[in-house]
């Protein structure tokens, strides 16, 4: 190991799941610019050797080298981290999205509270022009073949932050969805009259708003901005969720 020739060096991976050796003493050394094809029956192990690269699972021996340091992703976000990121076989595009609407869906660019549509295709034919595709951002999915509908994936992981890669919207949705289910079983307990409970749900909702609306913005302001290392990714993303929570119950006048 240590060899600086390689960007990505596996040493003697090995992986068995009870009595099945999916992996024995695998050597995998990828120089920069190089393209290589793992060819196997199923079974042969193919992905799980991806796996491990990418931490889905961790190998029971063996070593790895990414850039010429020791590598061990805990993850796979923590792989997109580090610079390495996997494009599965089984592909589920929207096919009536357009390039644009797949790579930047749930990070559109917006004006206000509109989309931005002009500006987004504009950022994503940049972006593909970078790729030299045979494509454009305005295409439908559906007109794509299978290769090109996979190189779209490689781009979408290329360009998303990591912290979208984590959390995406569904992070704001759970938060969300917990409050607003306490605040209906606190508001049946409390015993509100009609009109109360229509305006602490209006307000619950409103909140419900505010937080997609502030979430996009952290999510967009991220990409931009030096953040302190201890509130960078995960930390500052439940923090605010937390805050949100809060204020959620403040909505729904179930803290006085």
């Amino acid at each position: 190991m240590g060899n600086s020739e390689y960007i990505l060096n596996c040493e003697g991976i090995s992986k068995a799941f009870g009595g099945t050796q999916a992996l024995k003493d695998v050597q995998l050394h990828v120089k920069p610019g190089e393209v290589h094809a793992l060819l196997g029956e199923n079974g042969a192990g193919k992905s799980t050797l991806m796996k491990c690269v990418i931490g889905l699972i961790k190998q029971d021996a063996g070593t790895m080298e990414f850039e010429g340091k020791p590598y061990q992703a805990k993850g796979p976000v923590d792989a997109l981290n580090s610079g390495i990121s996997m494009i599965h076989q089984e592909l589920n595009p929207e096919p009536h999205l357009t390039v644009a609407e797949s790579i930047f869906l749930k990070r559109e660019n917006t004006k206000g509270i509109f989309l931005d549509k002009k500006a987004q295709n504009k950022r994503c034919q940049e972006i593909l022009d970078q790729f030299n595709v045979p494509y454009t951002a305005t295409t439908k999915m559906k007109e794509l073949t299978l290769a090109q509908v996979q190189m779209v994936e490689i781009i979408l992981k290329k360009v998303s932050p990591a912290l979208y890669q984590a959390l995406g919207i569904f992070l704001p949705l759970i938060t969300t969805n917990c409050a607003v289910l306490g605040i209906a079983i606190l508001l049946v307990q409390k015993e509100y009259n009609l009109g109360e409970s229509v305006v602490f749900a209006t307000a619950t909702a409103i909140g419900f708003s505010l937080a997609l609306v502030l979430f996009a913005g952290l999510r967009e302001r991220l990409e931009r901005e030096d953040v302190p290392a201890g509130m960078k990714g995960m930390p500052i993303a439940l923090l605010t969720a937390s805050i949100l929570a809060m204020a959620f119950m403040g909505f729904s006048g179930l803290v006085r």
